[in-house]
């Protein structure tokens, strides 16, 4: 007796791989060659297969997450980097030459 293929939804598949369900179904979103085996209402149903290539799509974008932010000299989890200071663009305003001919009369 032939066995039934065991399909997975999206939600079973973030929990398989250890994944977001946003970050899975962004991959399912973009990815045209990840297409779903079979169809149970709306529900789209995955294979083996499809796991294993949404695996690769999630350790991909990570690996480029890490390479571009790398370049950069930051980390994924840094704190922001600090906003010009207010005080800045006032300076550069007051050390225009026409300020310091207003200033010297």
């Amino acid at each position: 007796m032939k066995t039934l293929p065991r399909l997975r939804t999206t939600g079973v598949i973030a929990d398989e791989i250890g994944a977001s369900l946003s970050r899975v179904s962004y991959v399912l979103r973009t990815r045209q060659h990840i297409q779903p085996t079979a169809l149970a209402g709306r529900l789209r149903l995955y294979d083996r297969q499809a796991v294993a290539m949404v695996r690769h799509e999630i350790n991909a974008i990570d690996a480029h997450r890490w390479t571009v932010s790398s370049n950069n000299a930051r980390t994924p989890g840094d704190a922001e980097l600090p906003a010009m200071p207010k005080e800045r663009g006032e300076k550069l305003r007051n050390e225009h030459p026409t300020n310091q001919r207003e200033r010297r009369i």
